[in-house]
C-alpha cells in the first residue's frame, strides 16, 4: 500500500483511507468545500476559454499522442478559475477524484492517469 499525504493539511495516511484523521477531508468534504462537482471533458477543458481553437487542436492532437505511447495512462488538463482560498492539491484531489476523467477500474495502484490543471488568472498550475 502507498502512502500519500492529504491533500488540505499534507497529514501522511495510506492511499486507501477515505477519511483524513487529521482534518476529516473526504471526497464529500472536498465537494462542500468547493462547490458542485464541475463539467470536465476527457483530455482537454478550458472553462477560462484561455486557448484559441488552434492551440485546443494542437494540445488534443499532443494529448492523443501521449495516450498512444503510453497506453496505460490518460492524460487530462483542465484550464479553470480555481478558488484562491484553498490549496491547489485539494482542487487537484476534488477533479481527480469527481469529474469522471478515469475509468472507474482505475483505482489506487492501477490507475496511472495523469491531471494538470492550470489557472491563467493567478498563475497555479498542479500536477496529479
Amino acid at each position: 500500500m502507498r502512502m500519500l499525504s492529504c491533500p488540505y493539511c499534507h497529514v501522511q495516511l495510506a492511499e486507501d483511507t477515505p477519511v483524513c484523521p487529521s482534518c476529516s477531508l473526504s471526497v464529500e468534504g472536498a465537494t462542500a468545500l468547493l462547490g458542485p462537482v464541475p463539467l470536465l471533458n476527457r483530455g482537454l477543458t478550458d472553462t477560462t476559454e484561455t486557448l484559441s481553437e488552434k492551440k485546443k487542436k494542437a494540445i488534443k492532437a499532443a494529448i492523443a499522442e501521449f495516450e498512444r505511447t503510453f497506453s496505460q495512462s490518460n492524460l487530462n488538463i483542465v484550464l479553470r478559475h480555481l478558488d484562491p482560498k484553498f490549496n491547489l492539491s485539494t482542487h487537484l484531489f476534488w477533479f481527480f477524484n469527481t469529474a469522471g476523467l478515469s475509468p472507474t477500474e482505475s483505482k489506487f495502484e492501477k490507475n496511472q492517469d495523469l491531471l494538470l490543471a492550470l489557472d491563467p488568472a493567478i498563475g497555479r498550475l498542479g500536477l496529479m
